[in-house]
Formats: C-alpha cells, sequence, structure tokens
C-alpha cells in the first residue's frame, strides 16, 4: 500500500536523480538552497522520522535514492553543500526580518533584542 505523498517524493526524487545524472541539466546549488531540497532528503534519511520496526519496501528504497541524490551533492557541491545551513543563516540575518534582531548572550532575557541603532536612512525613509 503506498500514500500519494510517498508517490510523490518518489517521483520528486526519481526526477533529481534524472537531473543529476544528466551532464547537460544537472541541478544547481541555488535551486537545491531555494527549495530546501537538502532539508527534504534529511528528512526522509533520518531515521527519527521513519516507521517503526519494518518500513515497506518502496519506503526503504526511497531511503537509498535519498541517500544517493545527498552522496552525489555532497561530492559535486563539497563545501558549499557542508555549510548550506550556515549560508542560509547569514542571508536570513541581512535580508529578512531577522536582519535587526541581536541576540542576547546565553542566559539573559529575553535572549534578544531589536536593534535600533539603524539609522532612517537603511528604513528607505
Amino acid at each position: 500500500m503506498s500514500s500519494p505523498l510517498l508517490e510523490d517524493a518518489v517521483a520528486l526524487l526519481n526526477a533529481l536523480v534524472e537531473d543529476e545524472e544528466n551532464p547537460i541539466r544537472p541541478i544547481l546549488f541555488l535551486d537545491i538552497k531555494a527549495a530546501c531540497l537538502d532539508k527534504l532528503l534529511e528528512d526522509i534519511t533520518n531515521p527519527y522520522y521513519h516507521l517503526p520496526d519494518h518500513p515497506p519496501l518502496t519506503f526503504r528504497e526511497t531511503i537509498a535514492k535519498a541517500q544517493y541524490i545527498q552522496k552525489m551533492w555532497r561530492s559535486r557541491f563539497r563545501h558549499d553543500y557542508f555549510t548550506i545551513d550556515v549560508t542560509r543563516c547569514h542571508e536570513l540575518r541581512k535580508t529578512s526580518l531577522q536582519r535587526d534582531i541581536v541576540f542576547n548572550t546565553p542566559g539573559e532575557n529575553p535572549g534578544w533584542y531589536g536593534d535600533t541603532r539603524r539609522e532612517s536612512a537603511d528604513f528607505g525613509l
């Protein structure tokens, strides 16, 4: 028995393998990062999210396929792939609503504050 979500995941993984094995159109690192495909693979391969005892064969094949894609991306992108979370965090702090949040040292309350030192020109005023 297969669920629609599993079928969608398998179809996506098949497409990723096909794209990665095609030297003319491999998936770009920016696409992986933007779509958080690395996180999808982490969730699929993380035993915490697996079914108890003996997962069905289809799911085990899906896990193996996700591991294969991870291996290919780690090999191809190396440092960029291993530091993708650090890069995302850095970009969020520069460009998102988090850019004005400053974190306190551990134990201080509330643990963060809004940085009001930016000049009004930074806000486009």
